[in-house]
């Protein structure tokens, strides 16, 4: 029979590497066509350091933390991993709130 909490987490846990691999590979285009002429042009660090890229590396991280949390058996693995999760949701916060 299908676990389907188990299931649940462990996607989380993937979607939110995934996000993370999009937003890197993002980054990684912006820095690559960005023209000569601009100010810090093809510095992938300072693409990731953006705002919008913020916004969503917190999010992947939080859900991968919530994932992780999930899928622990120990109860210090699941408060560990909640409290990575909290951060990275202050995180979030912050650069969402940030203009």
């Amino acid at each position: 029979m299908i676990d389907w909490l188990n299931l649940f987490f462990n996607s989380l846990w993937i979607i939110a590497l995934a996000i993370a691999l999009a937003v890197v590979s993002w980054a990684s285009w912006r820095a690559a066509e960005a023209a000569p002429t601009e100010k810090r042009s093809g510095q992938f660090g300072f693409e990731l350091s953006r705002r919008i890229p913020q916004i969503y590396l917190s999010l992947a991280g939080a859900l991968f933390c919530i994932g992780l949390a999930g899928t622990s058996t120990t109860l210090w693995q699941q408060v560990l991993w909640i409290l990575f999760a909290a951060v990275f949701l202050w995180q979030w916060r912050v650069a969402f709130r940030n203009r």
